[in-house]
Parts: structure tokens; sequence; C-alpha cells
């Protein structure tokens, strides 16, 4: 348990929804986990600051970094020479600088890559993940105790409201889901606050709402796995493509203007009885053939919900297994075929 979250009691089974010490846990059904409030435990935090933060980031990530203002966020890849994701991060400006959200267990080891390429440039790398918790929001329930805390909240996706050193970022507009990063002296008293409104869901149910929300993670599992646009990151806003040079730029943009993206993400659920994990191979049905790879899953309805990158010829004919189940193919809340330059806003 990070010590930032040691007011959370995980000790026992009953309790594993993240509830507070001395507080009864809320009844929370997984049949339906769009009205809930978790502890993301997974979600670490570098803070990058310095005269030159800006401009680093802009020169290391698949995003305009340079013109992101604080009242919004993006998405961005960290890649390899070969355009393979070594990370996918969230970023957001501040007061003084830029803090980016990623997986915790990758942390160390970009910040040790990032800094490999500070050279003379003004830029300080720091790891703050035990200052700021970040708490996940999902539901319509959250928005009135969210604009009590925040004052107001964001309308559109990758919107940011900031208030008192805590920052809300809107994650999706489809099902209302938020990031609230919070300064750890806020963190227990806020969390109990919430706690009292929404029932606290674990991580594999949030893991779940991330799943059909369509948005991928890098673990060690898939470091240097796939490209930017295998992982969706086009219809997700995650890449730009007029910002300039960035590692693994001239991989990702060849794929995008000659059009040889042969992978691309899919969402499926699966109705074996263990959730697979992150790296494992989707076959045919024969079992001859390697189709793709799992990039998250979550225990859902009758099995498990999964994100996986396929081959697209081989997912749209025919059947799909993964340890010998069948794959059922599910729908994205976006769209391959249609581009956008605003993030789309909730619908009223």
């Amino acid at each position: 348990m990070p010590r930032l979250w040691s007011f959370l009691d995980l000790s026992a089974p009953e309790q594993r929804a993240n509830p507070a010490k001395g507080q009864t846990p809320i009844e929370f059904s997984a049949d339906k986990p769009s009205e809930c409030m978790c502890a993301l435990l997974d979600w670490g935090v570098i803070h990058v600051h310095g005269a030159d933060a800006a401009a680093f980031l802009h020169s290391q990530l698949s995003n305009d970094i340079q013109s992101l203002d604080a009242a919004n966020s993006r998405l961005a890849a960290y890649c390899n020479a070969k355009g393979r994701a070594l990370a996918l991060l969230r970023v957001l400006r501040t007061d003084d600088g830029l803090l980016l959200f990623t997986h915790k267990a990758l942390i160390d080891s970009l910040i040790r890559r990032l800094r490999m390429f500070v050279l003379r440039s003004k830029v300080t790398l720091d790891d703050v993940s035990e200052a700021i918790g970040v708490i996940g929001l999902a539901g319509t329930a959250a928005i009135p105790l969210l604009r009590q805390i925040m004052g107001a909240i964001p309308e559109h996706v990758g919107g940011v409201q900031s208030a008192d050193g805590m920052r809300l970022i809107r994650l999706d507009c489809t099902s209302d889901r938020f990031a609230l990063a919070v300064p750890e002296r806020l963190l227990p008293q806020l969390w109990a606050k919430l706690a009292h409104t929404l029932p606290v869901a674990d991580s594999e149910a949030w893991q779940l709402l991330e799943i059909q929300a369509g948005i991928p993670t890098i673990t060690p599992a898939t470091q240097e796995a796939f490209v930017p646009q295998m992982l969706n990151l086009e219809p997700l806003q995650g890449i730009s493509y007029s910002k300039g040079c960035y590692p693994g730029q001239e991989v990702i943009a060849r794929m995008h203007y000659l059009g040889k993206l042969k992978r691309r993400m899919y969402r499926l659920h699966s109705q074996a009885g263990t959730t697979p994990s992150p790296g494992e191979a989707v076959r045919t049905a024969a079992g001859a053939e390697e189709a793709g790879t799992v990039v998250a899953a979550a225990p859902a309805r009758d099995g498990s919900e999964l994100l996986a990158v396929l081959r697209t010829e081989l997912a749209e004919q025919g059947t799909l297994i993964l340890n010998d189940t069948p794959l059922q193919l599910l729908d994205l809340p976006y769209s391959f075929n249609t581009a956008s330059d605003s993030p789309p806003k909730r619908p009223t």
C-alpha cells in the first residue's frame, strides 16, 4: 500500500473496495460500475518543471505540448526510435510546470530515460506519486458534489478545472468519468466526503470502465509492443502530425500518410473464468495463427472484457480465441472514419 493511501484499509477481503479505516463499505454492484469512485493506486505522477519544460516534452511526446493550456489535458505517447510506445501519458499544465500521469510501474524507467535527453535544457523531472493521489469518479451522481468542491466541471474530454491545488480532469463524456488529482494534505478528508455520496469500487471495476471507454494503457508487459495508431490514439486525439520531430515520429507519420496500419485496438468479451493478462496472445480459431495481443482486461458479466491490438483482416472475419475460449467483438464508443479538431462535449 503506498504511504499516500495509508488511510485506506485493504487488508480484509470484504473491504477490497477501498473504504477508509473505520468506514462501513458501501455496497457496489459489478453489474453497474457506472456510478462509483475508486482510488487509482496504479496511477503515478511525474512533475516536469523548469524554463524549458514544455519545449522539452514537446520534443519527446507524440502530441502538441507547447500549445497546451491549464484548462486542458492531452493524451500522448512516449515512443522509442522505432515508434513503439514506451508509455501512454495524460499531460496537463500547472503554474509551475507540467504533470504527467501514467502507469506507476513505469515511472522510474521513464524518468531515467527522459533525463538522458535533457542535456543543457533547463528541465527537472521528479516523481511526485507520493505527494498527489488520484481518485477516479464515474456517473452523474458525482457531478453536483464535484461542482461544489471545484466550483465548476469541465465540459469536454480532456478539460481541466483547478481549485485549491486540486485538478479535475474529464476523461470521457459518455459515462461522465473524471480523474481528480489531490494533494496529500487534502486526500483523506476529501475521500471521506466523496465516499458518503458515491459507491466505492475496486481497481478492477475502474479498469472495466476504461476498457468500455476504449482507453488503452501501457504496462511493463506491453512496453515497445505497439505504435500509437495501433492503440487508437488517432480517434483519442493523442497524436499531432504537425508538431514536428520527436522519437519515432518518422515511423508514426509514415504509417499515417501511407495508410499502412494493419493492426488496431478492439474491445472484446471472453466467457473464460480467468481474466487474461496484458501481453497474452490472441489466436485464430484453429489456434495456429497469432492474431494479436491483449492490452488490458477486467472481470465483467459472465467472464471478462478486454482491449486487444489485433490484425484487422483476422479480427473482422472468422473466430478468435484466447486460452482456448472464443472471443466476441464489442463496440467502441468512438469512430475510426471521422476526424475532429475539437474534443467531444458532454451530451445534453
